[in-house]
Formats: structure tokens, sequence, C-alpha cells
């Protein structure tokens, strides 16, 4: 379970330090139960302000609202923005709308219009990699900038607002897809998991890696 912003503090999660605050509000510490009733038991417990994020929220006890419908409005992003997805994804994701709509529930596909994808992914890497690049020695920032080809390594504070003020508006693109649907299904993932490679030598305790990672995809394209 990934919680809402501020529902379970970040607090041991981030070393604390200038950048920790930026960096913890793209980050998020969720639980893993074997049940429903075992998540809600847990959120209890670890959910609310503590000394170091006063303006968490506040939840003393998580009721439940009304039973769930018997026809949900589900909208589909099959593709997120335009992503290309794997088949083996296609085939997963497609066999779970099978089932849902087999038991009921409609699922349509969305206005590709009606969230920028394309723009949630610069958005995240114009707001994640200055943080990063803060707690870089000046000549390693620049070489990773201006030679490395990392194009998001900007410090300009101009940037970071305009950055911010795009997180805003993608929130509320979020919201208004919501007014229309009840759940937003998207691939969690473009692939699957990478196969496991034995590293061909190591340095010290740090695998080497000498081959690349190349996994076929049936649609015809490859990662390497």
């Amino acid at each position: 379970m990934i919680p809402t912003e501020k529902l379970i503090p970040n607090t041991g999660l981030l070393i604390e330090n200038s950048s920790s605050d930026v960096m913890g509000r793209m980050m998020r510490i969720g639980l893993m139960a074997r049940s429903i009733e075992d998540l809600k038991s847990g959120v209890e417990i670890v959910s609310g302000p503590d000394n170091q994020e006063a303006d968490g929220l506040s939840i003393k006890r998580i009721t439940c609202g009304a039973p769930v419908p018997n026809q949900l409005r589900i909208g589909l992003a099959s593709s997120a923005g335009g992503l290309q997805v794997s088949d083996e994804v296609n085939a997963a994701m497609y066999s779970f709308i099978s089932k849902l709509t087999g038991i009921g529930h409609i699922v349509e596909e969305i206005n590709q219009s009606q969230f920028d994808f394309h723009a949630s992914r610069e958005t995240f890497l114009n707001l994640f990699y200055p943080v990063l690049a803060s707690g870089m020695p000046s000549l390693i920032r620049w070489i990773a900038r201006y030679l490395g080809g990392v194009k998001y390594l900007d410090l300009s504070i101009k940037k970071y607002f305009r950055a911010e003020k795009t997180r805003s508006n993608l929130i509320s693109q979020l919201e208004s897809i919501f007014n229309d649907y009840d759940i937003l299904l998207c691939p969690v993932t473009a692939t699957p998991a990478f196969p496991h490679m034995k590293p061909d030598q190591y340095t010290g305790s740090n695998p080497i890696y000498k081959k690349k990672i190349l996994m076929e995809i049936k649609k015809g394209y490859s990662i390497e």
C-alpha cells in the first residue's frame, strides 16, 4: 500500500539535510500485509504527525465508507501516455480487465488529454535530480551535466518553481479524472523484471557487470 502524502511520516527514511524535505515529498513509506484488515490496523498505528513532521494527517480510526458499488467506473490509461508496453504486461493487464468487466464493472479508456503523463515524468525528473545535484561537488555536477549529458541537473530556482507549478497542475488534472471515475488503472511497469545476471567479478563487495542487460521484447525492441 502506498499512502497519501503526509499520512505516514517519513521520519527515519531520509538522512536529515537541506534537501531531505524536498526529497521526502516524492517518497512514501508504505505497508505490506496479508489482508485489507491488517493494512487498516497498521495504518492506524503508524499514521499521523510526529515530532519531525508536525503537519502530518491525523487519523484516530479508519472507518469504512459506503460499501463498494456493484458497478465501478474505471478509467484505463493502457499505455500511461504513450509508453511502449510489452506484450507480457499487456496480457496481464487485459486479463485483469476481463475479470473486472466479468463481474459488472465498467472499464473505459480515458481521454489522453485528461492527464499529461509526459509532463508528469518530466516534472519528476526536474524535481528529483536537482535535489541529488545539490549534494554533489560542483566539479562532479559539471561533468555529469556537460560531459555526461544529464540535462536535469539544473539548479535554477526559476526552473524549480516552474516544475512545482506543473506538479500542482498535474494534481488538479488527476482530481478532475476522479470526478468521472472511481479508479484509474495503469500498467505498473513497461516490462517484466530483468532476468538475474551473475556478476563477472567483484571489487570488494561491489559486483561488476561487463555484459549488457539485454531483454528481447515481443513487440520488436530490446532494452540494453
